[in-house]
Order: C-alpha cells, then structure tokens, then sequence
C-alpha cells in the first residue's frame, strides 16, 4: 500500500523542477484518490500545481481554453479538500478536545489540536476565497488565473516543518 502523505511529500519536492508540474499533478491525484476522508492536502496542492501546469499564461484561444480546463480541475481540487475539511477533519478534532473534557485546557495535546484546528479555519478560508475567485474568473475573456511560487513556498516550507516535527 502507498501512503498519501508519502506521495504529497514527494509531489511537493517535485513542484516546478525544471518547470515541469506534470509529475507532481499525477502523483497528487494519485494520493487523493488513496484516501477518500484525509486527502485535503493532496488536493489542496494539487489545485495550486494544477494551475500551475501547462500554458496558463499564453494569449492564444487554446491557452484561454486549457486556463478554463485548469480551473475547472483546480475548482474540483479546492471543493474536495474543503468538504473534507468541513465534514471530516475539523468535526473529528473538535470531538477529541470534547473528549479530553475541560480539564485538559492548555495541556500540550489540547494545544496541539487546537493549533490545527486553527490552521485548518485558515485553510478553510483560503479554499472558500480561492473557489469564489476561480467561479468568477474561469471564463477565457476574463483575467488570467496566476499562482504565485512563493505561494507553493510557502506550502512547501509549511509541510516540512509539520514532517521535521515528528
């Protein structure tokens, strides 16, 4: 069996080497679709890598095409991982601080959830905002759809130092 988080991990250190988002795209969706309830970050990044993939930024009318075909993939990315952070991921944190009971306020366990609990409302917010500007923006006479490296940076350092920590 391969882990998802494994192949993210190495989608990650493939992201835009030598320009190509190819690999890294194929091996999110392959992560993705290992896990049906925990895959939000696969498709979190998958959205962005998608984006990235291909000709996004040509002015032809099949470059405005493929940035429609990209959205739409990316919009599918963002909604997956929302729902499941939505349904899956923050219900099941927010029962494990239940569970502790009131006792365990401010105990490394309760801070550690609610930490991620935090950084999951924050990656709630930024999957909603993406998803209304994609539904806006996702038709070829509109602005062109942009991701900026230091956002996959960003997201790259994020994971490191969430895997460093184990």
């Amino acid at each position: 069996m391969v882990n998802p988080a494994y192949l993210t991990n190495i989608a990650i250190n493939k992201l835009g080497v030598n320009g190509n988002y190819t690999l890294p795209c194929d091996l999110l969706k392959q992560a993705a679709q290992l896990d049906d309830n925990f895959s939000y970050q696969a498709h979190y990044l998958g959205a962005y890598s998608t984006l990235r993939s291909g000709d996004i930024n040509g002015t032809s009318n099949k470059a405005a095409q493929e940035r429609v075909e990209k959205a739409g993939q990316a919009l599918f990315h963002f909604e997956n991982a929302l729902h499941q952070i939505e349904n899956i991921a923050m219900p099941q944190l927010q029962s494990a601080i239940l569970s502790l009971g009131p006792e365990s306020e401010g105990t490394p366990l309760a801070k550690q959830i609610d930490n991620k609990l935090r950084l999951l409302t924050t990656t709630q917010s930024n999957i909603t905002k993406n998803i209304a500007y994609l539904r806006d923006h996702n038709d070829p006479g509109k602005s062109k759809i942009k991701v900026a490296d230091d956002s996959l940076q960003f997201y790259n350092e994020l994971f490191r130092g969430i895997v460093s920590q184990k």
